[in-house]
């Protein structure tokens, strides 16, 4: 009896294994498809719930870049701000997802009327990805940042070195 019991419970270990490393891929399937058919509020709250499951996960900083990108569309920039800002990036392995949290902070910090706040992410970015100076979006967005906080000299300064190297427009090649 004990052993038909031992033996079910070996079964049920491995058929579930392989189930449970393949939901844990998948988790964020589910909260992307919201957000793939514009459901931000719903998308936003399965975001959390994968950020409240698996915290300090790269699947965590995973959704929280979503779960932000979801409260951008939905006009929470403080909330998409402040919750970019929680994540642990020192967990976070992955250099690209680092620099776009990063990014993304930086832009939702601004749109929350931040801009010392954006400006701060901005120097942080410089200082961990020195190759990322020359972004025209890093770029413009320090100039407006620098701007909202009455730097006019500086905001002129970064204006005229973006102008030199990306001469005309922003879109020009």
């Amino acid at each position: 009896s004990t052993s038909s019991i031992r033996r079910f419970c070996l079964i049920c270990k491995f058929l579930c294994v392989p189930f449970l490393i393949n939901a844990q891929g998948n988790a964020l399937r589910y909260p992307d498809s919201l957000r793939g058919l514009h459901e931000y509020r719903r998308a936003a709250v399965e975001y959390e719930r994968i950020i409240f499951e698996r915290p300090e996960t790269e699947a965590a900083a995973r959704a929280a870049l979503s779960k932000a990108e979801c409260e951008k569309m939905l006009g929470l920039y403080d909330q998409a701000a402040t919750g970019l800002e929680a994540v642990n990036l020192q967990q976070v392995s992955d250099r690209a997802l680092r620099y776009r949290i990063l990014f993304e902070s930086m832009v939702t910090a601004y749109l929350a009327h931040e801009p010392s706040r954006a400006y701060q992410k901005q120097a942080m970015i410089a200082h961990f990805f020195p190759d990322s100076a020359r972004s025209r979006d890093l770029m413009l967005l320090g100039i407006l940042s620098r701007n909202e906080m009455h730097r006019w000299h500086e905001a002129d300064t970064a204006y005229r070195h973006y102008m030199a190297l990306w001469g005309g427009g922003y879109l020009a090649a």
